[in-house]
């Protein structure tokens, strides 16, 4: 009895590592699903945008212009941040995280996604 509790855990120790504490990234198909993934910790695959905010299928990779026009795979805690800019509440920012984030002065009102603690690699 003592043998199959003691393999029972070593498995379940063994089958826990290697993924350090963090869930594996859900892995979002088409652009159209990017609302529904706030809050999730998701995996993009796409070509970097050569735009002012370089972006994979419009979420925002701040930081990683240098990569306009190359395939990449980048995974995070996908936030959304609305900007309002009608009535009492004009310039008003509501975001979904609390990490404080700033968004640039350039956006305009509407709503923006980016990946909250950002890791890319690079595809071929």
């Amino acid at each position: 009895m003592r043998l199959s509790t003691l393999i029972v855990f070593l498995c379940l120790g063994l089958a826990s590592c290697g993924r350090g504490g963090r869930p594996l990234p859900l892995g979002v198909e088409a652009p159209d699903f990017i609302p529904a993934f706030v809050g999730h910790y998701i995996k993009l695959e796409g070509v970097v945008s050569n735009t002012p905010a370089p972006q994979i299928w419009g979420v925002d990779l701040w930081g990683l212009e240098k990569f306009a026009g190359q395939r990449l795979r980048v995974t995070g805690t996908l936030q959304c941040t609305v900007i309002v800019s009608t009535g009492p509440d004009t310039g008003r920012v509501i975001d979904s995280a609390r990490d404080g984030f700033v968004p640039p002065v350039m956006r305009k009102a509407g709503t923006y996604y980016r990946l909250q603690a950002l890791r890319y690699e690079m595809l071929k």
